[in-house]
């Protein structure tokens, strides 16, 4: 939480949609995790946007996971199709 983004000026939208942009990812995941019953993973700045995806949604705290490249390369295209047709 970000009190000082309570108080809005023009210039600082722009920031406020980007954060609140950052943290769907973690959101998508978190709830995923809550509907199998499974605890929360959480995010880790050493991976990428897709694999801290991926990490986050099919981790399990007892295991180490390994993303696997191909599957990586083809939700890094998803994401970036996604995100030139603005939806």
């Amino acid at each position: 939480f970000y009190p000082d983004l309570l108080n809005f000026k023009e210039a600082d939208y722009e920031l406020t949609a980007i954060r609140m942009i950052a943290k769907i990812p973690t959101i998508a995941a978190m709830s995923y995790k809550y509907s199998i019953g499974q605890p929360f993973i959480y995010p880790d700045n050493s991976l990428d946007f897709t694999e801290n995806f991926l990490h986050m949604m099919f981790a399990t705290p007892c295991t180490k996971y390994t993303v696997n490249p191909i599957i990586k390369n083809a939700l890094n295209k998803i994401f970036i199709l996604h995100a030139d047709h603005e939806q």
